[in-house]
């Protein structure tokens, strides 16, 4: 049997050894490297093996790697998905999948579009091109809408979400525009931009902080005047009807606000979107339903009202609607509203 004689393990890789000094350029690696993953004699016993290429470090990372590139078009894209799952979520959940679910999808789009904007200012932690008027206006139509459905129930969803959850979604929806209200003029003041909103600072003048009482003042005499009856009580159905009719004119301050300064940013952009989408749930409803607002008599005024007040809110964010999905086609960062110099 042939013998074998052990070298030491201090002469295995030695480049000092006889051997090798002849041949090798000082300082020059005398092995070629190891493929990736693979030993390399260059190494000592105890190194570790390179690793691996570690995953992507972040969401945007990875929704680059899908060919999602541009920073508008991951922003949309995680509010979309996020919104969705929401009503997927509530739809498989919570309902009965009876018609008028589609009154909850409204009022969580509704919440859904405040959280935004709470998110926004969160975010740039600033205030710079929010309406404050029109956070006034939300918080009364979420008071008095919630006032009709804590006394009465003629107004809630038939669908098993009005059962409880669509006053809570209602009570998160005051809370959020609150809170964004209370960031405005409290944390972020300093950026709010009081000379832009300046909805109703038109003879006969009001003090600056009550412009938004030419929008309440004749929608709270079209509600006492024409009101459904559902409730059989004035005070629950008049409260319902004015949180309706004072909706359907609450982002006009806002829009006043766009045309002064026209860069409008993604997530005021998303919010105001947000609450065109919640109104249109409400109408297609309605479209359907509103032979069921009737009066006493059975008058169907009341609903041919409702319905007039789902169209004026369309119509006025008819042109928003188009420059923000081009915003969106373009993947921008904000969007670009035409300046109009009579509204002053």
């Amino acid at each position: 049997m042939a013998s074998y004689q052990h070298q030491p393990p201090n002469q295995m890789y030695n480049r000092s050894a006889p051997h090798m000094s002849s041949s090798i350029p000082l300082g020059q690696n005398p092995l070629p490297p190891a493929p990736y993953g693979g030993y390399s004699p260059s190494l000592s016993p105890s190194s570790p093996p390179p690793s691996s290429p570690s995953p992507p470090s972040s969401l945007s990372t990875f929704l680059t790697s899908l060919g999602i590139k541009k920073p508008g078009h991951q922003s949309h894209l995680l509010t979309w998905s996020t919104y969705l799952l929401l009503l997927l979520s509530t739809l498989l959940l919570f309902s009965s999948y009876d018609f008028s679910v589609l009154l909850t999808f409204g009022s969580l789009t509704r919440t859904f579009s405040f959280i935004i904007l709470l998110s926004h200012l969160l975010t740039t932690k600033s205030s710079d091109g929010i309406s404050l008027k029109t956070l006034h206006i939300y918080i009364l139509v979420y008071a008095f809408r919630l006032i009709s459905l804590t006394l009465h129930h003629g107004y809630l969803p038939y669908d098993k979400t009005g059962d409880w959850l669509y006053h809570w979604v209602e009570v998160g929806g005051l809370a959020a525009a609150g809170g964004c209200a209370g960031m405005v003029v409290r944390r972020f003041k300093n950026t709010y931009n009081s000379s832009l909103d300046t909805f109703g600072n038109h003879p006969p003048t009001l003090p600056p902080h009550f412009g938004i009482l030419y929008l309440i003042v004749p929608c709270l005499l079209m509600a006492v005047l024409v009101h459904p009856q559902l409730n059989s009580s004035f005070v629950s159905d008049t409260s319902w009807a004015f949180s309706m009719y004072l909706e359907s004119v609450a982002v006009l301050p806002q829009l006043f606000m766009f045309q002064k300064s026209p860069s409008v940013s993604l997530g005021m952009g998303n919010t105001i979107i947000f609450m065109t989408l919640s109104r249109t749930m409400d109408g297609v409803f309605w479209i359907n339903s509103y032979h069921e607002l009737v009066t006493s008599s059975g008058s169907t005024i009341p609903g041919i009202v409702c319905l007039g007040s789902q169209v004026l809110h369309a119509v006025l964010l008819g042109d928003f609607v188009y420059y923000y999905a081009k915003a969106v086609g373009e993947g921008g960062a904000e969007m670009v509203l035409p300046t109009r110099e009579l509204m002053v």
